[in-house]
């Protein structure tokens, strides 16, 4: 049997054993900055990409950003994501695509040296958040999800919602972030229903000054439905605003833990990279993007 049918199918498993239930792509997406920091993105998500990992977080934005990254895997798995948002430090506006996909996936029903046809997998979501204060150091906000996956001849589709929370204490420079993700619903597929992941997140971002340059360290602790917990964190030094250096940890995983990155900033462009390695035969991941001050 072809390499590419056996990877292909065990990249879905793998991914949906990783990543809880279907749409795995929702914890693969996203921008490579907070890829970079470990996937901490509760309370330290800023930008176009922040109403992708809590909503409130669009209310501390002052103008409007747009955002593509992409990024490829083992077995043919790749993905895309953009993303808008604006805000005006009171309230804020966000709008987010995301989409994965494996093709040429051989279908066999005996082994053989044609296959009978291909297919491909895919999963695609969708998201319009709003946010707003609701004190001075209180914001809330909501994400409206819709959700689509097809594989071979098999589709669901569902809808569901973020609800998020960020709180900075007065006289202190930490912010903390709070966010239930991905509640809803999807209809069978092929007779099974597919979950969503649905988690919570709890975390918290402080910066400080490192060597005379601004920092940051974040962490968020999280809980999903299949009552797996772990731990994200990560760090992030700005040099001169100009060059961004990055690393992350996640906990609970035998086969990925750390990440790395770096970015570029240049008048309005800022381009992010972050590095996650994979251990065994999993190849490695690597993740682009680039943000646009509008």
């Amino acid at each position: 049997m072809n390499k590419k049918i056996i990877s292909g199918l065990l990249v879905i498993l793998l991914t949906r054993s990783l990543y809880g239930g279907g749409f795995s792509s929702l914890w693969l997406g996203g921008g490579a900055r907070i890829s970079a920091m470990g996937g901490a993105g509760s309370a330290a998500a800023r930008g176009a990409a922040a109403g992708f990992y809590n909503a409130a977080a669009l209310s501390l934005k002052n103008g409007s950003s747009f955002v593509f990254s992409s990024y490829k895997w083992v077995g043919n798995l790749s993905g895309a994501f953009a993303s808008y948002g604006t805000g005006n430090n009171k309230s804020g506006f966000g709008i987010f695509g995301l989409f994965s996909s494996i093709g040429d996936i051989q279908y066999r029903t005996v082994p053989s040296e044609e296959p009978i046809s291909t297919f491909s997998f895919y999963e695609a979501s969708a998201g319009v958040s709003y946010s707003r204060r609701i004190r001075d150091n209180l914001s809330a906000g909501v994400t409206l999800k819709g959700f689509y996956t097809k594989i071979f001849i098999h589709e669901s589709a569902g809808f569901g919602f973020d609800l998020g929370l960020m709180w900075k204490p007065e006289k202190m420079p930490l912010i903390f972030g709070f966010t239930v993700q991905n509640i809803g619903k999807m209809s069978t597929l092929n007779l099974e229903r597919v979950e969503l992941p649905v988690f919570t997140a709890a975390g918290f971002s402080l910066p400080f000054k490192c060597m005379g340059q601004n920092a940051l360290i974040t962490a968020d602790f999280v809980y999903d439905k299949e009552e797996d917990f772990c731990v994200k964190s990560g760090f992030e030094l700005d040099i001169n605003k100009f060059l961004f250096i990055r690393a992350g940890y996640r906990s609970g995983s035998e086969i990925y833990g750390f990440s790395a990155g770096a970015g570029l900033s240049w008048q309005r462009y800022l381009i992010n990279y972050s590095y996650m390695p994979y251990s065994n035969q999993w190849h490695d991941m690597h993740k682009f993007s680039i943000e646009l001050s509008l």
